[in-house]
């Protein structure tokens, strides 16, 4: 469940540097969308790694994020959605305090850059592009994993099939 904390975290983190860097980060997507997905594309990949939970997971966290940046969107809702999709309890002492100390931190500094007023609709459709970039990310590592566990299963290829080989 560590991992689900630095996925909230990362979310909330990617969602707030789009919201802190406004029309810049909008024109970022618009005039280089391929390296602005690729890159958010490679990095949830990457975290997900070989976990069909975590695939599942992610999908599930951005679920509960995503109606949070439609309408009344504000740095105090997102950061709410972020801290309501973390299991705190199977976080340690330590890691719940580093983690709410990060949050505090990172929605203080949004709310002076930003204020905390609605976002307008271009930061609201950068950060439904990069949820919709994570989302689909996780959708196709989760039908990679699955698939990569029917051939397991049926003996077709070997449970410990190496990661080098994909």
């Amino acid at each position: 469940m560590r991992h689900l904390a630095r996925l909230c975290l990362t979310v909330f983190v990617a969602l707030s540097i789009s919201l802190t860097a406004g029309c810049a980060a909008l024109r970022a997507v618009q005039d280089h969308p391929l390296a602005a997905r690729l890159a958010v594309e490679q990095t949830t990949l990457r975290w997900i790694g070989d976990d069909l939970h975590r695939a599942e997971r992610t999908r599930e966290v951005i679920a509960e994020v995503r109606p949070h940046i439609e309408g009344s969107a504000t740095v105090a809702t997102l950061d709410q959605a972020a801290r309501s999709a973390i299991r705190w309890d199977s976080l340690s002492l330590a890691d719940q305090r580093l983690l709410e100390t990060l949050l505090d931190e990172l929605k203080q500094e949004l709310e002076r850059r930003i204020g905390a007023g609605l976002l307008d609709p271009d930061q609201q459709m950068t950060v439904a592009a990069v949820l919709d970039w994570i989302d689909a990310a996780a959708q196709d590592a989760q039908r990679f994993l699955e698939q990569r566990a029917l051939l397991v299963g049926s003996g077709t290829i070997p449970a410990t099939y190496p990661a080098t080989a994909r």
